[in-house]
Protein backbone atom coordinates (compact mmCIF):
# COMPACT_ATOMS: atom_id res chain seq x y z
CA UNK A 1 0.00 0.00 0.00
CA UNK A 2 1.41 3.67 -1.30
CA UNK A 3 2.77 5.49 2.19
CA UNK A 4 -0.01 8.14 1.40
CA UNK A 5 -2.60 6.32 1.52
CA UNK A 6 -3.68 4.49 5.44
CA UNK A 7 -5.74 1.42 5.99
CA UNK A 8 -8.54 3.84 7.49
CA UNK A 9 -8.93 6.17 4.23
CA UNK A 10 -12.08 5.31 2.83
CA UNK A 11 -11.60 3.13 -0.60
CA UNK A 12 -7.97 3.90 -0.62
CA UNK A 13 -7.80 2.17 -3.98
CA UNK A 14 -9.85 4.77 -5.60
CA UNK A 15 -7.98 7.39 -8.00
CA UNK A 16 -9.25 10.51 -5.98
CA UNK A 17 -7.12 9.10 -2.72
CA UNK A 18 -3.96 9.19 -4.59
CA UNK A 19 -3.16 13.09 -5.06
CA UNK A 20 -1.82 15.78 -3.78
CA UNK A 21 -4.67 17.64 -5.01
CA UNK A 22 -8.06 17.99 -2.41
CA UNK A 23 -10.36 15.57 -2.71
CA UNK A 24 -12.55 18.01 -3.72
CA UNK A 25 -10.35 18.85 -6.58
CA UNK A 26 -10.26 15.50 -7.88
CA UNK A 27 -13.73 14.80 -7.85
CA UNK A 28 -14.14 17.94 -9.66
CA UNK A 29 -11.78 16.88 -12.53
CA UNK A 30 -13.71 13.86 -12.82
CA UNK A 31 -17.09 15.16 -12.46
CA UNK A 32 -15.60 18.08 -15.25
CA UNK A 33 -14.48 14.60 -17.71
CA UNK A 34 -17.48 12.99 -16.94
CA UNK A 35 -19.45 15.74 -18.36
CA UNK A 36 -17.54 16.80 -21.10
CA UNK A 37 -17.12 13.36 -22.34
CA UNK A 38 -20.60 12.69 -22.86
CA UNK A 39 -20.40 10.12 -19.53
CA UNK A 40 -23.63 12.44 -18.24
CA UNK A 41 -25.88 13.99 -20.68
CA UNK A 42 -27.05 17.23 -20.81
CA UNK A 43 -30.18 18.31 -18.24
CA UNK A 44 -29.11 14.95 -16.13
CA UNK A 45 -29.48 15.09 -12.58
CA UNK A 46 -26.77 14.94 -10.48
CA UNK A 47 -27.39 13.08 -7.03
CA UNK A 48 -25.10 13.90 -3.90
CA UNK A 49 -25.80 10.87 -2.09
CA UNK A 50 -25.50 8.39 -5.36
CA UNK A 51 -22.41 10.40 -6.03
CA UNK A 52 -20.74 10.39 -2.40
CA UNK A 53 -21.70 6.53 -2.71
CA UNK A 54 -19.80 6.04 -5.94
CA UNK A 55 -16.63 7.90 -5.49
CA UNK A 56 -16.43 6.95 -1.75
CA UNK A 57 -16.32 10.85 -0.13
CA UNK A 58 -18.71 12.60 1.82
CA UNK A 59 -22.42 14.59 0.37
CA UNK A 60 -19.80 17.82 1.49
CA UNK A 61 -17.13 16.86 -0.71
CA UNK A 62 -19.89 16.49 -3.17
CA UNK A 63 -21.75 19.84 -2.73
CA UNK A 64 -18.41 21.89 -2.93
CA UNK A 65 -17.62 19.71 -6.50
CA UNK A 66 -21.09 20.81 -8.29
CA UNK A 67 -20.49 24.35 -6.39
CA UNK A 68 -17.36 24.60 -8.14
CA UNK A 69 -18.84 22.94 -11.60
CA UNK A 70 -21.77 25.28 -10.99
CA UNK A 71 -19.64 28.46 -11.58
CA UNK A 72 -17.93 26.92 -14.73
CA UNK A 73 -21.13 26.34 -15.85
CA UNK A 74 -20.80 22.88 -16.32
CA UNK A 75 -23.94 22.15 -13.60
CA UNK A 76 -27.12 24.30 -13.01
CA UNK A 77 -28.82 24.31 -9.34
CA UNK A 78 -32.54 24.36 -9.58
CA UNK A 79 -33.94 25.17 -6.05
CA UNK A 80 -35.66 21.78 -4.05
CA UNK A 81 -34.71 19.55 -7.37
CA UNK A 82 -30.63 20.05 -6.98
CA UNK A 83 -28.09 20.06 -9.63
CA UNK A 84 -27.78 19.09 -13.12
CA UNK A 85 -26.16 18.80 -15.78
CA UNK A 86 -25.97 22.00 -17.82
CA UNK A 87 -27.46 22.82 -21.18
CA UNK A 88 -25.68 26.12 -23.13
CA UNK A 89 -27.93 27.84 -25.35
CA UNK A 90 -26.32 29.57 -28.81
CA UNK A 91 -25.91 33.04 -26.98
CA UNK A 92 -24.07 31.21 -23.81
CA UNK A 93 -22.05 29.52 -26.33
CA UNK A 94 -21.53 32.88 -27.92
CA UNK A 95 -20.67 34.59 -24.76
CA UNK A 96 -18.19 32.11 -23.72
CA UNK A 97 -16.43 32.07 -26.75
CA UNK A 98 -15.64 35.82 -27.01
CA UNK A 99 -14.61 35.71 -23.48
CA UNK A 100 -12.13 32.71 -24.42
CA UNK A 101 -11.10 34.97 -27.23
CA UNK A 102 -10.17 38.15 -24.93
CA UNK A 103 -8.57 35.56 -22.46
CA UNK A 104 -6.45 33.94 -25.44
CA UNK A 105 -5.12 38.17 -26.34
CA UNK A 106 -4.39 38.99 -22.87
CA UNK A 107 -2.45 35.01 -22.96
CA UNK A 108 -0.48 36.52 -25.87
CA UNK A 109 -0.10 39.63 -24.45
CA UNK A 110 1.92 38.17 -21.59
CA UNK A 111 3.40 35.11 -23.50
CA UNK A 112 4.94 37.15 -26.70
CA UNK A 113 7.97 38.93 -25.05
CA UNK A 114 8.82 35.49 -23.05
CA UNK A 115 8.87 33.41 -26.07
CA UNK A 116 12.08 31.25 -26.62
CA UNK A 117 13.20 30.24 -30.28
CA UNK A 118 11.90 26.63 -29.08
CA UNK A 119 8.75 27.14 -28.23
CA UNK A 120 8.68 28.69 -31.82
CA UNK A 121 10.38 25.56 -33.70
CA UNK A 122 7.86 23.60 -31.60
CA UNK A 123 4.49 25.41 -32.60
CA UNK A 124 5.97 25.69 -35.91
CA UNK A 125 6.13 21.56 -35.54
CA UNK A 126 2.88 21.46 -34.62
CA UNK A 127 1.15 23.24 -37.62
CA UNK A 128 2.63 21.17 -39.77
CA UNK A 129 1.61 18.05 -38.23
CA UNK A 130 -1.83 19.72 -38.14
CA UNK A 131 -1.67 20.33 -41.60
CA UNK A 132 -1.18 16.13 -41.82
CA UNK A 133 -3.35 14.82 -39.07
CA UNK A 134 -6.22 13.33 -40.77
CA UNK A 135 -7.47 11.35 -37.57
CA UNK A 136 -9.92 14.04 -35.75
CA UNK A 137 -8.61 13.25 -31.89
CA UNK A 138 -5.20 13.45 -32.72
CA UNK A 139 -5.39 16.61 -34.52
CA UNK A 140 -7.27 17.62 -31.37
CA UNK A 141 -4.49 16.87 -29.17
CA UNK A 142 -2.43 18.41 -31.14
CA UNK A 143 -4.20 21.83 -31.69
CA UNK A 144 -4.15 21.57 -27.59
CA UNK A 145 -0.78 21.32 -27.55
CA UNK A 146 -0.38 23.90 -30.07
CA UNK A 147 -1.75 26.90 -28.19
CA UNK A 148 -0.50 25.41 -25.14
CA UNK A 149 2.86 26.09 -26.81
CA UNK A 150 1.93 29.46 -27.56
CA UNK A 151 0.45 30.39 -24.40
CA UNK A 152 2.53 28.85 -21.37
CA UNK A 153 5.28 31.46 -21.84
CA UNK A 154 2.89 34.01 -20.73
CA UNK A 155 3.42 32.29 -17.13
CA UNK A 156 -0.65 32.73 -16.35
CA UNK A 157 -1.19 29.21 -16.24
CA UNK A 158 -4.65 29.47 -14.06
CA UNK A 159 -5.67 32.03 -16.54
CA UNK A 160 -4.46 29.28 -19.29
CA UNK A 161 -6.40 26.44 -17.61
CA UNK A 162 -9.83 28.30 -17.35
CA UNK A 163 -9.52 28.73 -21.10
CA UNK A 164 -9.19 25.31 -21.96
CA UNK A 165 -11.77 24.60 -19.73
CA UNK A 166 -14.29 26.78 -21.10
CA UNK A 167 -13.49 25.56 -24.56
CA UNK A 168 -14.02 22.20 -22.69
CA UNK A 169 -17.41 23.41 -21.67
CA UNK A 170 -18.16 25.25 -25.11
CA UNK A 171 -17.45 22.61 -27.17
CA UNK A 172 -17.49 19.14 -25.15
CA UNK A 173 -16.96 16.81 -28.03
CA UNK A 174 -13.62 18.79 -28.55
CA UNK A 175 -12.30 17.72 -24.95
CA UNK A 176 -9.21 15.47 -24.87
CA UNK A 177 -7.19 14.01 -21.48
CA UNK A 178 -4.82 16.67 -20.05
Amino acid sequence: MPPHVTPESPHPAHPLHRSYKSISEMLTDDLRQTILSGGLEEGEYLRQRSLARRYGVSEVVVREALRLLEAEGLVETERRKGARVSRLSTAEVKELWELRIQLEKLLTHHAVPAFQPEDLARAKELIQAMGQERDPVAWLALNREFHDRLYRPSGRLPILRFANNMTDTIFPDTAIER
